[in-house]
This record gives structure tokens, sequence and C-alpha cells, in this order.
């Protein structure tokens, strides 16, 4: 341990500050004890001291010294690319990615609703000028079923190919495999037939198995979605065209409650921007193999494929057409007139009162319907002249 010694007298201490108490009550001095006390260390201190051999000094050339530092270590970034010239410098950015473009897919069904005058009939002939793009295999007959006769069903016989079959009223062997045939692909359209149709057994019928079995597509117009109390034809409609009814409201919000029943805003979101312009509508696929994010759609066509003139628009699909079809097709054009009288004659069907001779069943059903009217009139004015006479 080390003492520390008085230079005054030979007194030792164990701490400064008692040696520093002992000068200014013993030698009265403040500042001799840092002038001249001094550490001595103790007898055993140094014999321990001089056992080892003290320590090499410490030079600064023991490592040699880090190299300088230099700028040139690493070479200089290479200059920024000058200012372009022009907009040419640089490629245009990539086009945004189109979104898959919306197609019917063939068997299916479909119901187009919404008031009168909103577009539902405009919507299905744009559909079926456009059918061999949107409707996925395109059909190869189409089945016209209307009510009354309207002049956009000119246009549609005009600028629609495979030609549109117009029949009034719903035929009387629409089940039997001789009017639909699964051979080919088929398209009924039910146009305003939502009294006939919600009665008949035959309409849910195609429908339910027979779209699936008969390898044919149904699309229904009506006013309103829910017009008949059996579910049937609603529930198994794989495709569901909205129209906005600013008078009824209540049809999209059932269906929004059905088909989102956690969230029923998605649906009446979707709606209300679909339907925000004039004509707006809003497709929603239920299909049962399309994501759950694809079901809403709206403007499904393509205004950038709309052809100056309609009856041209088919051209470039000429090759998509089977060639057999295409055989088949000349071949009935061609057929001679005295082959086509006994073609007539044999698959004509006749009226029994009458005696006339007509090219189908439809239309010799629609002539029965007509003939009561008629017979009814004749014999009141065989009467009345009768009566004249007498």
């Amino acid at each position: 341990m080390h003492r520390i010694t008085c230079p005054k007298c030979p007194l030792t201490f164990s701490r400064k500050d008692v040696l520093l108490r002992h000068h200014r009550h013993k030698h009265r001095e403040h500042d001799l004890y840092h002038q001249n006390c001094s550490v001595q260390p103790t007898t055993q201190e140094q014999q321990s001291s001089q056992a080892y051999p003290p320590p090499p000094p410490q030079s600064s050339q023991a490592y040699p010294p880090p190299p300088p530092q230099s700028s040139q270590a690493y070479p200089p970034p290479p200059p920024p690319p000058p200012l372009p010239l022009s907009s040419q410098a640089y490629p245009p950015p990539p086009p945004p990615q189109q979104q898959q473009s919306f197609v019917f897919k063939h068997p299916f069904t479909a119901n187009v609703s919404g008031p009168t005058a909103c577009g539902k009939t405009y919507f299905v002939k744009t559909l079926l000028q456009r059918c061999i793009k949107k409707i996925s295999p395109y059909p190869e007959r189409i089945i016209w079923l209307y009510k009354r006769w309207q002049p956009l069903y000119d246009e549609i016989k005009a600028t629609v190919y495979p030609r549109v079959e117009f029949i009034q009223g719903i035929p009387l062997d629409m089940e039997q495999d001789t009017f639909i045939h699964p051979s080919k692909r088929n398209l009924v359209i039910l146009d305003d037939l939502m009294s006939s149709s919600a009665r008949d057994p035959r309409i849910n019928e195609l429908f339910t198995e027979g779209s699936h079995h008969r390898n044919l597509s149904v699309i229904a117009l009506n006013q309103n979605l829910y017009f008949n109390k059996d579910p049937t034809q609603r529930r198994n409609c794989h495709y569901l065209v909205m129209f906005n009814n600013p008078v009824n409201q209540q049809q999209i919000m059932t269906l929004s409650r059905q088909m989102y029943p956690g969230n029923p805003q998605h649906l009446m979101r979707h709606f209300k921007d679909a339907t925000s312009r004039p004509y707006g509508y809003l497709v929603i696929d239920l299909k049962p193999f399309t994501a759950e994010h694809q079901r809403l759609h709206t403007d499904i066509f393509d205004q950038s494929d709309d052809p100056k003139d309609p009856t041209c628009q088919f051209e470039d699909h000429t090759d998509q057409i089977n060639k057999d079809d295409q055989k088949d097709m000349d071949h009935s054009e061609h057929i001679s007139a005295t082959d086509q009288t006994c073609f007539e004659e044999e698959k004509m069907h006749s009226c029994d009162d009458c005696g006339l001779v007509f090219e189908n069943i439809h239309d010799l059903q629609g002539m029965s319907n007509h003939g009561v009217q008629k017979t009814e009139k004749v014999s009141m004015m065989k009467t009345m002249k009768e009566s004249i006479k007498r």
C-alpha cells in the first residue's frame, strides 16, 4: 500500500486528504503539499517492482503506418448523360395492359331486364352483330320468338349472321329435336313473352336441363327480373343484364341482398356507376367457373370494333365458319325449282278446313288462330245477306 510522507515531519499518511488536513493544522501551510509532497512506495512495493522487468517502451514505429488515402483508389463515376434535345430521345412508356374482353360462354341462359325503351332490344341486336366475337363458340342458328313485330327486326335480319329466324309466339314443337336439333349450336331469344313463358313449362325446361343437354343458349327479355313467382328461370340464369329503372329500384336491392348478404352496397355501387349515363347497363356473370372479382362488367362492346357498315362486319370472320356449313349453305341456295317444289309438296303443311299450304307448322298455327275470327265474320256476313234477300 502506498504511504504518503510529510515533507516537514517524518509522519506518513495513507490518504491525501489526511495529509492536507495535517498541513493545515500542524504546519499552517496550504500550497506546500503540491510543491514538495511525494509518494514514496514502501519496501515491499519496491521489492515487488524489481521482480519483473520494466515493460518495453512503446514506440510509434511498432506498426507500419496505414497507407495514405488517395482519391485515385476508385475510378471516378461516369458523367451524367446529356439532356435530350427532343421528346423522342427516350422510348415511350409501354401501353397499359388491357383487360380481357367479356365473352358469353355457350351454352348459357341470360336475362335482360329493364323498363320499356331502355335499350334491351338494341343490346341484343348489338350482341348478335358481334356474336362471332362475343359468344364463344358462336351460334349456328338463331331463333327470335316475339310477341309483336318491331321495326328494329328488319335491321336485325339485314345485319346479323347467321340469319335470324323470327317466329311469333312460342312454337308447339319447342321441346322437340326436330325444331331445335342438338347437333347445332342454337340461340333462342324470348322477346317480351313474360306472360306466356311464365305459364309454359317448356320455357322452364329450357332454363334448366334444356340449355345444357340440347346445346342451346337462351336470352329472355323482360321488364322486371322478378316478374314470375316461380324463381326457376331467375335462379338458373348464367348472365343478368340489368338496366336502370328510376321508378323501381327494389329489384336491384333485392338482388344485392341475395348475392352479397354481408355487403349489399357492393353491387349497388357498381350498378349506380354503370347506369349513371343514358342506356347504361350492368352485366352480372354468374357462371360457376368465373372468379369473384370478374363477375361485374359494363360496356362489354368495344367501340373500336364497331364497323361503319353493319352489313360488312362479318367479312373478316368468314374463315371461322365451318367449310361443311358453307357447302350446305351454297347447296341449299342452288336447289332447282323442280326439286324445291317436290320438297315443299312433301314437307308443307296444309289446312284441313281451307286446303291452303303453309311452309311450316308455325304459319299454320298462326293461321288457325286467326281462322276462328275469320269464320265468325263470314258467318255473320252470310246471315246479313240472307236477311236482306228475305
